[in-house]
């Protein structure tokens, strides 16, 4: 397995309704690909952690990168071969 922390900031301002809704589609997606984390609003930032399949993160990360709420994105740490989520399903 494979987790990557990153910190984005947003491109426009989002709504507490809007950033809520954020997180609900994605706890919904992510569960399908049995991809479990964190996502943290706070400032302007968004913080996220994403853990699952090598291939499924890879593929989530790639999708974050073109989505135009997201900028300047830093990834801040990936660790690979993990055993352990510290997001469990």
């Amino acid at each position: 397995m494979k987790r990557i922390t990153y910190i984005s900031r947003i491109t426009n301002p989002l709504s507490i309704k809007e950033i809520e809704t954020i997180g609900m589609i994605s706890t919904k997606n992510n569960k399908q690909v049995n991809i479990t984390g964190l996502l943290v609003f706070f400032e302007k930032l968004f913080f996220q952690i994403i853990e699952g399949d090598d291939e499924e993160v890879n593929r989530l990360y790639v999708k974050i990168g073109k989505d135009p709420r997201h900028g300047d994105i830093l990834r801040i740490k990936t660790e690979h071969g993990i055993n352990e989520r510290l997001f469990p399903i």
